[in-house]
């Protein structure tokens, strides 16, 4: 019974209160849309619909009706009103019509000098340029236009209504040079934003953006506000991670950033549009100074050598001799720095900085200056009053009884000429034939304490390990002469470099192609071109770089385990041709040479191909008489003979091309196998 009574009391009140409505003959409802602001010109900018206000006319007898507006914000302590005797344009209405007011059409009830200020001055208000924060109530009444009657209900709307503050930027400070570890993330931080608005529940998300600066002296918001956004995301967080491989930031650049804030329930307002500041940082590698600096002198010729670092690019290289005051300043691409003809019984000294990321704004500090000492000039002795100085020693006259040759020589071995004046201390052995060898010795010059690197071949020695046949010259020609206890640990370091190889095999870079390499080859043009086979037997070509001189001691690889190498002179070769040989072109011949001693017993025939542009020349039975013209392997196998154009392909069939079987260049390039046709390039 209770609740029926505060059904029907309520019902009654409803009732009452419409009909109290509905006795004026004009009603009036304004609406607020978010989001709410506490300035008073965003209501009545042209367009706006931050305040509308929705007036219809009961009265369908009224024509023509002059009326103005009432309009009065309410806080605690609060309140902003417009005089009933406001200077304004009537509004005319006529019965049964609605009319909906917004934007400019409110322009006069929200000018700041046709408001009354209760509780907050005009002042305070232009000062701040904005209403305190605050819980509002808002009331808007229609008046007659001569009398001030009021001729309408109060239509009110009620809202919090309080402004953001933008994100505050807390790392990394404006300026900083941020990526000092190449490949390792930069992270942003800024404070988070206060709404001020206990109705938004809903929390604030923020979006991070970040801008190339490109060209020196333009302000980050200009680049803000006409270039577009290198990189932006969007998140709750107060934090962005940024992973410069991924972007391709580039080392040295300079990037503008910033975080601006908006509320995810649109209710709130921000100043400034929610932006932070704009800040700006240089990203750079760290570029670490050199390591493990040494120096060492060579006569009158020094050299210094050091570890490079990962991002090292170029190196600026000082010496000076303190002495004088001397400087020399230049620039190296190489950990080595080598100086000759200085000045004898002179103290030089040294000093590295690094270049990184090839920016010459990129540096690290200078090493420590390393010392170089010069010894004084010692008297050449001319080849009469020393004959055996050098590697010229002369090997004519003498007699030898004992003419068996040994098969067995090995590193180490000590040898001597036919008068036994002369000691030859083998470093290297590597056989030519049947007791025939070549290699490296050092030329031991036992009047002078004097030993030389030299290269030797077609040596055969007697089992008393006397020297019966052989070529030799010096690795290097000697300007000097040098003390062999002095520099003992210099020549044996070198002799122990040359016991193993004579060339660089050093690989200083590695391509990797995603697809599988099926081909290499250099272009005319000096380009670097991988080809790759498709499913479907498409034929494609990847242009790797478009100078082979820019990938010297490059390796290139492929996914499935396809190496390849570019030599120090742009020729493209395989990894295991270049382990054996570092590109030398007599150490390819010998290699090669060596290849045709360890033949396989399978054969494999050519012919020509119907797609071939070029000649074919293949021995067969009708050429007997011309056999003599077609020099056979040590096996007996016959090749056949392809004519190619520099640099271009061409075709020829091959009778077995099953699985296991590789059809490769003397340079180790595989050709390309379509059917039994072979691609092979010239």
């Amino acid at each position: 019974m209770r609740k029926a009574l505060f059904i029907l009391s309520f019902i009654v009140f409803a009732v009452s209160g419409a009909f109290a409505q509905s006795s004026y003959p004009i009603y009036v409802a304004p609406t607020l849309t978010a989001p709410y602001s506490l300035k008073l010109s965003d209501y009545c900018k042209f367009g706006s619909q931050q305040l509308m206000v929705n007036i219809v006319v009961n009265d369908l007898n009224v024509s023509n009706l002059p009326v103005k507006l009432h309009i009065k914000f309410e806080t605690v302590g609060i309140t902003i009103e417009t005089p009933p005797t406001i200077n304004t344009t009537p509004i005319y209405l006529d019965g049964g019509a609605a009319s909906l007011l917004f934007g400019d059409d409110l322009k006069d009830y929200f000018n700041i000098d046709n408001l009354i200020f209760k509780g907050y001055s005009k002042e305070a208000y232009r000062r701040t340029g904005q209403l305190p924060e605050g819980f509002y109530k808002i009331t808007v009444e229609v008046l007659h236009f001569q009398t001030n009657r009021l001729i309408s209900n109060a239509g009110t709307v009620t809202a919090w209504i309080a402004v953001g503050k933008p994100p505050v930027l807390k790392l990394p400070e404006n300026g900083k040079e941020m990526g000092e570890f190449k490949g390792m993330p930069i992270v942003f931080s800024w404070y988070a934003s206060k709404l001020g608005n206990p109705m938004s529940a809903a929390g604030v998300q923020y979006k991070f953006e970040m801008w190339e600066m490109r060209i020196d002296g333009i302000s980050p918001y200009t680049i803000a506000a006409s270039v577009p956004v290198f990189y932006e995301e969007t998140t709750t967080n107060t934090m962005a991670t940024v992973f410069p491989a991924s972007l391709l930031m580039e080392p040295g650049m300079k990037y503008a950033w910033r975080v601006t804030a908006t509320d995810v329930s649109g209710m709130v307002p921000f100043e400034q549009d929610g932006h932070s500041e704009i800040r700006v940082f240089t990203y750079k590698s760290k570029c670490n100074p050199i390591t493990n600096l040494k120096a060492a002198t060579h006569g009158r010729n020094g050299s210094f050598s050091w570890e490079p670092g990962k991002n090292h690019s170029s190196y600026n290289v000082e010496l000076k001799k303190p002495a004088t005051g001397w400087l020399s300043a230049s620039e190296t691409f190489d950990s080595k720095a080598e100086f000759f003809d200085l000045d004898f019984a002179t103290t030089y000294e040294m000093r590295v900085q690094a270049v990184c990321d090839n920016d010459p704004e990129s540096v690290s500090d200078f090493s420590e200056w390393q010392k170089l000492e010069i010894p004084a000039q010692r008297t050449k002795p001319d080849s009469t009053s020393c004959p055996t100085c050098g590697c010229g020693d002369n090997m004519d006259g003498g007699t030898i009884e004992n003419l068996e040759v040994r098969r067995d020589l090995k590193p180490g071995d000590t040898l001597s000429n036919r008068f036994g004046t002369t000691r030859f201390i083998v470093k290297s052995v590597e056989s030519q034939g049947d007791g025939v060898y070549k290699g490296h010795f050092l030329f031991w010059a036992e009047l002078w304490k004097l030993k030389f690197v030299c290269e030797y071949w077609d040596l055969s020695v007697n089992t008393d390990n006397v020297i019966l046949n052989m070529d030799y010259q010096s690795v290097y020609n000697p300007q000097f002469l040098v003390d062999v206890d002095a520099t003992a640990a210099y020549l044996d370091s070198l002799a122990g470099a040359i016991n193993e190889l004579t060339v660089s095999t050093t690989i200083k870079d590695t391509v990797k192609v995603t697809e599988t390499i099926t081909s290499i080859y250099v272009n005319a043009g000096d380009s670097v071109i991988a080809v790759t086979i498709g499913a479907d037997g498409t034929v494609h070509e990847v242009v790797i770089n478009n100078d082979a001189g820019d990938l010297g001691q490059t390796l290139i690889t492929g996914p499935n385990g396809e190496e390849f190498v570019v030599t120090r002179d742009g020729d493209v070769m395989g990894v295991d041709e270049y382990k054996h040989t570092g590109g030398n072109d007599r150490k390819m011949d010998d290699y090669n040479k060596d290849k045709e001693t360890h033949l396989s017993a399978t054969q494999v025939a050519f012919t020509a191909s119907p797609n071939q542009k070029y000649g074919f020349d293949g021995y067969s039975d009708e050429k007997q008489a011309l056999k003599g013209s077609y020099p056979a392997l040590q096996n007996g196998y016959i090749p056949t003979y392809k004519s190619i154009a520099s640099f271009a392909p061409d075709k020829v069939e091959a009778s077995n091309t099953e699985a296991g079987i590789s059809f490769r260049d003397e340079m180790g390039i595989p050709a390309i196998k379509t059917g039994t046709d072979l691609t092979i390039r010239g």
